[in-house]
C-alpha cells in the first residue's frame, strides 16, 4: 500500500471496528468537500485531454481514485455488448501477477460464475466481505477464482442503460476495510468515470474511423496510379504491335508485290533498318553448283565482296557456312582471332545471321546483319525479326501462300486491336468509377473536417463560440478600433447565479438543459453582429459592437436581467436564476484581448459581491485591487518564513471578578514595506490559496507557547486559558485534528485549558462536516466557542 493511501486512511474517522460493524451512528463519515471533488471531477474530465491512449486514461483513473480511498489493488473491466466479450485492460494486484494481454476478449458467458460477472448481470454495486463470498459460492451463484481477498468493492460503470464495464477495487489486508463513506465515494466518482470513458471510447472509434479513412484514400489512390500505369503499358504496348504489324504487313506486301529484286532487297533494309537499327545488311544464296553469292550486299565501310576480298569477308563466310549447316539463326559477337596488326580496320561488334529454308527445310542461304557499336549488340527480338523476315524471302517462290497468311495476320490483328480496344474501354470505366469513388470519399473526408473545425471553436452543449472563437472575434474588435478609432465595442462577462445549487439539487440534466436555454435567451436579447459565447461551466459572454455604445450596452443589460428572471419550465421544474454582469467599455486603449475579458471578469465579481442580479462597469480601482490582492497573495506565501505574521493577544475579562480570564491569539501580519495589512485582507486569501492551514498550526503553536509563559511566570496565572480562532477551510482539512493534537502534545499543553473558536455562519454552511470533527475535539476535553453570534442565522 502506498504512502498516499496510508496517509489517507489515517485522516479519517474510524467509524467501524476491526470486524466492519458500526460504532456510532450519530457521527457521520467525513466526506471529501466540495472544492476536493470538484478538483476530483475536474480532473476526471479532463482525462479525455490529458491522456494519449486508453492504457494512460486507466492508469490517471487509479490514480484518482487511490487519492481518495484505499485502491492498491485495483482493476477496470470493459464489456463488449456486440461481441458479447469481458476485457480487463488495466489489474493492478498485489498478490496476483496478471497482465492485461492474457484477458483480452473473452467470452463474457465464461465470466459469469465471478463475482465482475455477477455485478455487471445484476448492474448494481456489489459490495462483498467473505460471507458474502462464501453465501454467493454456496448458492452457486459465483464460483472460487483467484485468490480470495477480505472485502471486494464492484461498481458498474454505465451510460444511460448501457453498461459499458465495471471498476473493481479490493484488500487483502483486514486492516482495510469499505466504509459507507467509501462506497458513496467510488459509487460518484464511477458515474463520472462512466462518462468519461464513453467519450474517450467515441473519441478512439473516431481516431481510429479517420486513420480507416485515410488508409482507404491511399489505398484508392495507389490503385488508381497502378491502373494509369498498367493502362501506359497498354497503350504502349499496342503503339508498338500496331507499328511491328503494320512493318511485318509491308514487308510481306513488297516481297509480293516487288518486280526487281534489287528494289525488293533495299526497300527490304529501309524497313529492317527502322526495325532493328542495322546499316549493314547482305542477302546470300548456296547454289549447289557455283557456292555462295550475294543477291544484296550493303556495308558502310567495305563494298562487294566479289571485288574487294578481304579477311573480314573470309570470317564472315565462316559464320556463313554455321548458319547453312546447322540451320538455325546465329549470333557472334567481335572476332578476337583477328591479328593486332589487321584490328586498325573496322571489325564488328555484332553480327546476326538467319538461314533462308524452302517449303522442304532445306537451308538455300542466309540473311545477315551486322553493328559497329561494340555496346550495341542484336537482342532475341532483333533475332526474331531478321527470321522472320528471312521467311519472307525463303517464301518468294509461295506468294500465293503468304497471301493468305498475310490476309489470315490482318485478320488476327484486327481482332486484337478490337479486344485491346474493349479492355481499354473497361479500364476508362474502372478509372471514372474510381475516381468517382475517390471523389465522394474526398467530399466524406472534407465533411468530417468542416465538422471538426466547427466542433473546435464551438461549445458541444450549446453550440455557441467557445472561448477560442470569442477571443479570435475580440482581436479583431480590438484591430478595427485601432485602425477606426470612433470603433466602439463592449464586453460583458455573465455569471449565472445559484446554478451550482440547481445543478448539484436537480441534477446535471436539469443544469445541462437550463445552459441551452440560457444560451437562447441570451441570442435573442442582442443584435446581429454582436457574438455570444459559452466560456465554461456558467460563464458566459457578450462582444457588443455599436456607434452608440452608451446606450446600447444599458439596454442590452436590462434585456438579459429581465429575460433571466422569469423562470425557467425544465422537466416539471420551475427553475429560477439571474445572472451577475461585469461590463468592460472598451472605448480606450486596448492591446490584448485576454486583459479586456479579465477585466469584465473582475467587474462581473464587484457585480456579485453586490448580491444577485446585479451588474456592474470595470474602472481601473478593480484592476489596481486585483494586482493589490495578488500581490499580497505572493507576499503571504513567504510571510511565514520571514517572521512577518505576528501573534496579538486580546484578554477575555470576567465581568464579575474584572479579572483577565483567558487570551484570544488573533493572527496580524506587519509587512516590511506595506505596514500592517488588515485580516480582512489576508484571511480571505489564505483560504483560498491554502495557506490558512499553515498559519493556523503556526498561531495554535505560538499561542501556546505564551500561555505557557503567562502560566509559569505568574502564580496567578496558572489557570489561565488560550482561545484560538478555527476557519471554514481548516474544518474542512482531514488532517487538521492530528496535527492540532501532534502540537497540543508535543507541547505538554492541557486540553481543558484550550478554547477553539468558530462563527456561528461557519457552523451553519458547514454543519455535518464541522459537526464531526468538533466532537472529537470535545472528546479530547477541548472547549468550543461560538464567535460573533448574531451575525448569521441568529440574526
Amino acid at each position: 500500500m502506498s504512502k498516499d493511501s496510508k496517509k489517507q486512511q489515517k485522516g479519517k474517522l474510524k467509524l467501524a471496528s476491526d470486524k466492519g460493524k458500526i460504532l456510532d451512528k450519530k457521527i457521520q463519515p467525513y466526506s471529501a468537500s466540495q472544492d476536493s471533488l470538484h478538483r476530483t471531477l475536474y480532473r476526471i474530465s479532463e482525462l479525455t485531454h490529458s491522456t494519449e491512449n486508453m492504457d494512460a486514461f486507466f492508469a490517471q483513473a487509479h490514480t484518482i481514485v487511490g487519492e481518495l480511498i484505499y485502491a492498491e489493488n485495483f482493476f477496470i473491466a470493459l464489456y463488449d455488448e456486440d461481441q458479447s466479450h469481458l476485457s480487463f485492460p488495466y489489474i493492478v494486484d498485489s498478490e496476483e501477477d496478471i497482465s492485461p494481454e492474457e484477458l483480452k476478449n473473452l467470452a463474457a458467458e465464461t465470466l459469469s460464475k465471478t463475482l465482475t460477472g455477477y455485478m455487471l448481470r445484476s448492474g448494481e454495486m456489489l459490495h462483498a466481505d467473505n460471507k458474502m463470498m462464501r453465501e454467493l459460492t454456496e448458492s452457486g451463484k459465483i464460483e472460487e477464482v483467484g485468490k480470495d481477498s477480505r472485502e471486494w468493492v464492484g461498481i458498474p460503470l454505465k451510460k444511460g442503460d448501457r453498461i459499458l464495464g465495471g471498476v473493481v477495487v479490493q484488500s487483502y489486508d483486514e486492516r482495510f476495510t469499505y466504509s459507507t463513506n467509501d462506497l458513496s465515494i467510488l459509487q460518484f466518482l464511477s458515474q463520472h468515470l462512466a462518462t468519461v470513458l464513453a467519450r474517450k471510447q467515441a473519441e478512439e472509434a473516431l481516431i481510429k474511423s479517420q486513420s480507416e479513412l485515410e488508409k482507404r484514400v491511399i489505398e484508392r489512390t495507389v490503385e488508381l496510379a497502378d491502373s494509369n500505369t498498367n493502362l501506359q503499358k497498354e497503350i504502349t504496348e499496342r503503339k508498338r504491335t500496331e507499328n511491328l504489324m503494320q512493318t511485318l504487313y509491308q514487308i510481306a506486301v513488297i516481297a509480293n508485290e516487288a518486280s526487281d529484286i534489287q528494289n525488293f532487297y533495299s526497300s527490304l533494309h529501309d524497313l529492317l533498318d527502322a526495325l532493328i537499327r542495322t546499316k549493314n545488311l547482305y542477302v546470300v544464296e548456296r547454289d549447289q553448283r557455283e557456292g555462295l553469292f550475294f543477291d544484296y550486299y550493303q556495308n558502310e565501310f567495305y563494298g562487294d565482296p566479289s571485288e574487294q576480298p578481304h579477311l573480314i569477308h573470309r570470317i564472315e563466310l565462316e559464320h556463313i557456312r554455321t548458319v547453312l549447316d546447322s540451320k538455325r539463326s546465329m549470333r557472334f559477337s567481335h572476332d578476337e582471332r583477328i591479328p593486332e596488326s589487321r584490328q586498325k580496320e573496322p571489325m564488328f561488334s555484332s553480327w546476326l545471321g538467319v538461314p533462308l529454308v524452302d517449303d522442304k527445310q532445306n537451308a538455300i542461304g542466309v540473311i545477315a546483319a551486322m553493328r559497329y557499336n561494340v555496346e550495341d549488340d542484336f537482342s532475341d527480338e532483333d533475332q526474331s525479326l531478321l527470321s522472320y523476315v528471312a521467311q519472307q524471302i525463303s517464301s518468294s517462290l509461295q506468294r500465293q501462300y503468304q497471301r493468305l497468311a498475310l490476309m489470315e495476320a490482318h485478320t488476327q490483328l484486327q481482332k486484337a486491336n478490337s479486344q485491346l480496344e474493349l479492355r481499354v474501354e473497361e479500364r476508362t470505366r474502372m478509372l471514372q468509377k474510381t475516381n468517382e469513388e475517390l471523389q465522394e470519399t474526398i467530399e466524406q473526408r472534407k465533411l468530417i473536417e468542416a465538422k471538426l473545425a466547427h466542433d473546435a471553436f464551438h461549445d458541444s452543449l450549446t453550440q455557441l463560440p467557445n472561448r477560442a472563437l470569442f477571443l479570435d472575434r475580440l482581436e479583431h474588435a480590438i484591430k478595427n478600433r485601432m485602425r477606426h478609432p470612433d470603433y466602439e465595442f463592449a464586453v460583458m462577462f455573465l455569471d449565472l447565479d445559484r446554478f451550482k445549487v440547481i445543478n448539484d439539487s436537480l441534477g446535471h440534466h436539469v443544469g445541462d438543459q437550463l445552459l441551452k436555454e440560457t444560451a437562447e435567451k441570451l441570442l435573442k436579447c442582442i443584435r446581429p453582429g454582436d457574438t455570444v459565447a459559452r466560456l465554461g461551466g456558467d460563464e458566459f459572454a457578450i462582444l457588443l459592437i455599436s456607434d452608440k455604445l452608451e446606450q446600447a450596452t444599458p439596454a442590452v443589460t436590462a434585456r438579459i436581467s429581465e429575460t433571466l428572471k422569469k423562470p425557467f419550465e425544465i422537466d416539471g421544474n420551475m427553475v429560477f436564476t439571474s445572472a451577475s454582469i461585469g461590463i468592460n467599455l472598451c472605448d480606450g486603449t486596448i492591446e490584448k484581448a485576454a486583459d479586456v475579458l479579465r477585466d469584465a471578469d473582475s467587474a462581473m465579481y464587484e457585480a456579485k459581491s453586490q448580491g444577485k442580479a446585479q451588474h456592474a462597469y470595470f474602472d481601473q480601482t478593480m484592476y489596481e485591487h486585483a494586482v493589490k490582492q495578488l500581490k499580497i497573495e505572493s507576499e503571504l506565501r513567504r510571510a511565514l518564513d520571514k517572521d512577518q505574521i505576528l501573534v496579538h493577544y486580546q484578554p477575555i475579562v470576567d465581568l464579575e471578578t474584572d479579572t483577565v480570564i483567558a487570551f484570544e491569539a488573533l493572527a496580524r501580519w506587519h509587512h516590511p514595506i506595506m505596514g500592517w495589512i488588515s485580516p480582512v485582507e489576508f484571511i480571505p486569501i489564505a483560504e483560498e490559496t491554502g495557506l490558512i492551514s499553515d498559519i493556523g498550526l503556526f498561531i495554535l503553536d505560538k499561542a501556546i507557547e505564551q500561555c505557557q509563559v503567562w502560566q509559569n511566570s505568574h502564580e496567578k496565572l496558572a489557570d489561565m486559558m488560550i482561545s484560538v480562532n478555527l476557519s471554514s477551510y481548516q474544518l474542512a482539512q482531514v488532517e487538521l485534528y492530528e496535527n492540532s493534537m501532534q502540537i497540543i502534545r508535543g507541547r505538554d499543553f492541557p486540553c481543558d485549558k484550550l478554547r477553539l473558536e468558530v462563527t456561528e455562519s461557519l457552523l451553519i454552511n458547514n454543519f455535518e462536516s464541522a459537526k464531526a470533527i468538533l466532537a472529537r475535539y470535545a472528546d479530547a476535553g477541548i472547549k468550543i466557542l461560538l464567535d460573533d453570534f448574531g451575525t448569521g442565522y441568529s440574526s
